[in-house]
């Protein structure tokens, strides 16, 4: 999986069962992506076009929110 944004990575782990990573835009806006095994580390900058992680499985009946 690989962003499409430049930010700040603010969260990078599990919630209720699925991997999130969650960055933080120049603008004050996060985005989340769910489920994935993040490859990144809170703190680490990222560019858009990079690796983030891999699509993980989340909990049953897991949905994207945009």
């Amino acid at each position: 999986m690989t962003t499409v944004t430049a930010g700040v990575v603010v969260f990078a782990g599990q919630v209720a069962g699925a991997g999130v990573v969650s960055i933080l835009l120049a603008d004050g806006r996060r985005t989340t992506h769910m489920p994935v095994v993040p490859s990144v580390a809170v703190g680490q900058v990222v560019v858009p076009g990079q690796q983030i992680g891999v699509v993980g499985m989340g909990p049953p009946l897991s949905l994207i929110h945009i």
